[in-house]
C-alpha cells in the first residue's frame, strides 16, 4: 500500500483529506506534500480513467484510504472508512482494525511476514512508521506511486488489480541505488456500504517482489562477501519447484468466455506464507549448526537496522 500520493490543497487523484479541518491529528504535525510523486504517477501511469468512471472512483478512494492510514493518528478522522466495522487483511493474515493499522504504521502493516522471525529480511517489530517512513522516502525520492490496472467487480464487494512503482534513485539502508524502476503487482477487494465507506479490505501481493529489487542494490566490500558465501545455504534459495501448489491464502481470479471457459488467470500470493509454516520444522543438530553459521549471513535476512 502506498500513501505517497497524497498533497496539499486540492487533488483530484485522492478525495478531500480534510487538509482544512484543524481538528485532525495529523502524524507529522500536518498534512503531507507529495507533489513530486503526483508527477510520477502522471507521467508513469498506464491507465487513465473516465471522469466519473467506477474505475476512477475506486482508485481514488482506495488512494486516500493509504493517505488516511499513513497520516492520520485517529480512524475517527477517515473520510473514506466505516470505523466501527473497517477490517484490512494483508496476504490472508489476521484482521486489523483501523486503530490498529495506524498503530503499526501503514508501511510496516503490509510488510510484516509469515516467516519465522530469523529469516525477515524485513523487521515489522523493529521498525517504526518514522524509521521505515525514511527509508523509503530516501531510495525513492520521487515517490513510490499507485495505479488501479482493473476492477474485476462492481460494488458492494469490489475486486481490483493493481500497480505500485517508483526509481530506486537512493540507498536502502546498505544498499545502494541501482537507478532503475522497481515495480510490482497485486490484487485487492473492497467492501463498501451504500454511502462508499470501506468496511473490509483485503489486499495480495508478494513483498519480495519489493525487497528483491531493493537488496540488488551494491553493498559494503566487507558485507558482500560475507553475503556471497552463504547465500547458496541460504534456506529461502534452496526449496523444491513443488512449493506453488502448497500456498493457503491467495487471490484468484478467472476471465471465462460465454461457456465457462477459462481465457486468463491472476494468482495473488505470497510465498512468506508457505515458507513461515515449512521453516518452523525443527532441523537435526548438524543441520542446525550448519544453517545457523549461514542464514545470519543470507543477504535476504541480515539487513542493518
Amino acid at each position: 500500500m502506498s500513501s505517497e500520493e497524497a498533497i496539499m490543497g486540492p487533488e483530484k487523484h485522492t478525495l478531500s483529506l480534510h487538509l482544512e479541518a484543524p481538528k485532525v491529528q495529523w502524524r507529522m504535525g500536518k498534512p503531507p506534500n507529495y507533489e513530486a510523486a503526483n508527477k510520477l504517477f502522471e507521467h508513469g501511469r498506464t491507465k487513465v480513467w473516465p471522469k466519473g468512471s467506477l474505475e476512477e472512483t475506486v482508485q481514488n478512494i482506495v488512494k486516500s484510504m493509504h493517505a488516511e492510514l499513513a497520516y492520520m493518528t485517529r480512524s475517527q478522522d477517515f473520510k473514506t472508512i466505516n470505523p466501527k466495522k473497517f477490517v484490512v487483511y494483508i496476504n490472508g493474515r489476521e484482521g486489523l482494525s483501523g486503530e490498529e493499522a495506524v498503530r503499526l504504521g501503514s508501511f510496516n502493516a503490509m510488510l510484516k511476514s509469515s516467516l519465522p522471525e530469523e529469516f525477515h529480511y524485513f523487521k515489522a517489530k523493529e521498525e517504526t512508521f518514522e524509521s521505515t517512513y525514511n527509508d523509503f522516502k530516501t531510495c525513492f525520492p520521487r515517490g513510490f506511486a499507485w495505479e488501479l490496472l482493473q476492477v474485476y467487480s462492481p460494488p458492494p464487494l469490489i475486486a481490483y488489480k493493481f500497480r505500485h512503482w517508483g526509481f530506486f534513485e537512493g540507498p536502502y539502508k546498505a544498499h545502494s541505488p541501482t537507478l532503475e524502476m522497481l515495480e510490482f503487482f497485486g490484487m485487492g477487494t473492497l467492501k463498501v456500504d451504500s454511502s462508499w465507506k470501506v468496511e473490509e479490505v483485503h489486499v495480495f501481493f508478494d513483498p519480495a517482489e519489493l525487497f528483491g529489487s531493493l537488496l540488488k542494490g551494491k553493498k559494503t566490500a566487507s558485507e558482500s562477501k560475507t553475503a556471497d558465501s552463504s547465500a547458496s545455504a541460504c534456506p529461502l534459495f534452496n526449496q523444491p519447484n513443488s512449493y506453488v501448489v502448497m500456498f493457503v491464502n491467495c487471490t484468484l481470479f478467472l476471465s471465462v468466455d460465454s461457456s465457462w471457459k477459462v481465457e486468463e488467470v491472476h494468482v495473488f500470493f505470497d510465498p512468506a506464507e508457505l515458507f513461515g509454516s515449512l521453516l518452523k520444522g525443527k532441523k537435526t543438530a548438524s543441520e542446525s549448526k550448519t544453517a545457523d553459521s549461514s542464514a545470519s549471513a543470507c543477504p535476504l535476512f541480515n539487513q542493518p537496522k
